[in-house]
């Protein structure tokens, strides 16, 4: 039989950890790691054909709190969930599909949960607390350095107008004794809005660079 190398390659929510064996069909079983934090053992051709992708967590009912969630924190229909929040982050950070990439990957933001347990760990409890004031809908991951990583440190639950406050619109630069945003920066200095946010966020120039260096 020819041996497939399966370690560490993602399916779906699954990563494989380690070979396992052989089923009686002769296909090689493989231990995988879900996104949820469940490990299953798995036979190789229902992972390269897709059949599984995960370890069963989306149809595995269960009540956790007051939210009545399936396995795995995901409610199906429902992005507001506690997984698709994680699954959302990971999109923005690692996939250049993603719409809004380049407002994160692209930019150099990463999400330093690798795993949707540590994110579980380090954020469910101020969730569910969040949630039971403001609800599901008004709940939304807010980076409190907008400049950051996706982290326990760096990470909190605000509702929408909290988050809207918190926008790269709304920071505050400050040279020779002015604090403004990039936009009255542009008006004070008539240098071009998008010109100034290339030069800060995309060139990572320091203000003084970014407003004393002439426009060719």
């Amino acid at each position: 039989m020819k041996q497939i190398n399966l370690i560490d390659k993602r399916f779906g929510q699954l990563v494989v950890i380690k070979q396992k064996g052989i089923n009686k069909w002769g296909n090689l079983l493989f231990l995988c790691k879900c996104d949820c934090g469940n490990q299953k053992v798995i036979p190789s051709a229902n992972l390269r054909s897709g059949r599984t992708k995960s370890c069963g967590c989306k149809s595995s009912k269960t009540k956790i709190g007051f939210l009545n969630l399936t396995h795995g924190f995901s409610r199906k229909g429902h992005p507001e969930s506690f997984y698709n929040r994680f699954m959302t982050i990971k999109a923005r950070c690692n996939n250049p599909n993603s719409p809004k990439w380049h407002l994160y990957g692209k930019r150099g933001i990463k999400c330093l949960w690798n795993y949707f347990e540590e994110f579980r760990d380090d954020m469910y409890k101020s969730y569910l607390k969040h949630i039971k004031e403001f609800g599901i809908k008004d709940t939304l991951i807010d980076r409190i350095n907008v400049n950051g990583n996706y982290c326990k440190e760096n990470c909190r639950w605000a509702t929408a107008k909290e988050s809207s406050r918190n926008t790269r619109q709304n920071v505050r630069f400050e040279f020779s004794g002015k604090k403004l945003t990039l936009g009255e920066w542009s008006e004070f200095s008539g240098i071009n809005h998008k010109t100034l946010t290339n030069r800060i966020y995309n060139s990572k120039w320091p203000i003084e660079k970014a407003l004393n260096t002439p426009v060719r």
